[in-house]
């Protein structure tokens, strides 16, 4: 007689944090979706630099949520393998902390952007555009870049089915 598996009552807390998870990234990405196409389909929004700035923090945020959104949709384990030498853990592992980034970044320079329209103080002083994309954009991907040129991204060493940093003592070193 063979004995019974062992269950550790955590799998249904699992399905229940993946379906949440699921169902957030995807009533996110829809929403992203929708402000590009508003901010897209007419050129009224477009001549306005805070509703520019929103824009750009929802393609950031869209960007992260690709990742997330196709992980859930492909068949398989978490960490299936891509076609060709770069496993599919790491793509999204650089997809979710460059959209991480990007989204946390994006948002600090609207605030900066509202505290500018709010005060006249000589720190809060407008900032021309291409700064926040250098900035949003650019800073993101060096970070990333070096992190998956070293091999920081992929497959947790804490046993996290989460594709992420690989050492998760450095998980918040990206936000340092």
């Amino acid at each position: 007689m063979s004995a019974a598996p062992a269950h550790n009552g955590t799998t249904p807390v699992v399905a229940a944090g993946e379906a949440l998870l699921a169902a957030s990234s995807t009533l996110s990405l829809v929403g992203d979706l929708g402000i590009i196409v508003v901010f897209f389909s007419s050129p009224i929004p477009r001549s306005h630099t805070t509703i520019r700035i929103i824009a750009f923090l929802a393609m950031a945020d869209l960007i992260g949520e690709l990742p997330i959104v196709g992980s859930l949709s492909l068949p398989g384990p978490p960490v299936s393998s891509w076609p060709g030498p770069i496993p599919w853990c790491q793509v999204q592992a650089i997809g979710n902390w460059y959209a991480q980034l990007s989204t946390w970044l994006w948002t600090c320079c609207y605030a900066h952007h509202v505290a500018a329209g709010a005060t006249t103080l000589f720190c809060f002083r407008p900032l021309r555009e291409r700064y926040f994309h250098m900035l949003c954009w650019g800073l993101p991907a060096l970070a990333v870049g070096v992190a998956a040129s070293v091999g920081m991204l992929g497959v947790p060493d804490d046993g996290s089915p989460q594709c992420t940093v690989k050492n998760s003592g450095w998980s918040m070193t990206f936000y340092s």
